[in-house]
């Protein structure tokens, strides 16, 4: 949407649009008044909205119901069945591709991580 000025202060004032050099007022009018007039922001104050600051330190999870080193049954997709397992990492907190309280586990397949909605299917105690 195009932001439009506000009129002049004055009759015949000159406005500023930010590109540099004035033009004759859009709502002409005659006068000796010269003004420059620069459109207003379109945000209030001159600066886009900030966000909300972000909580200082993440809530805390659940402790974890596995343990790094525990003996696990793993549930694979692609071969629908169970293998043994074990427990190699948790994660304690968030990161960019891997939720916080994820479960990661080495098993005949190789390894994989399960996201914390998937453990109660994917992984069982031995």
């Amino acid at each position: 949407a195009a932001v439009v000025p506000a009129p002049p202060p004055a009759s015949g004032a000159h406005w500023c649009g930010g590109g540099g050099g004035c033009a004759p007022s859009p709502w002409g009018g005659a006068g000796a008044a010269q003004a420059n007039y620069a459109a207003p922001s379109p945000y209030a104050g001159g600066a886009p909205p900030l966000a909300p600051p972000l909580p200082a330190v993440a809530p805390p999870l659940a402790p974890s119901q596995y343990a790094i080193g525990e003996l696990v049954q793993v549930w694979s997709n692609s071969a629908q069945q169970w293998f043994p397992g074990e427990v190699v990492r948790v994660a304690e907190i968030s990161s960019e591709l891997i939720p916080g309280g994820s479960v990661e586990v080495s098993f005949l397949l190789g390894r994989k991580w399960i996201a914390p909605g998937d453990i109660a299917r994917s992984l069982a105690h031995r």
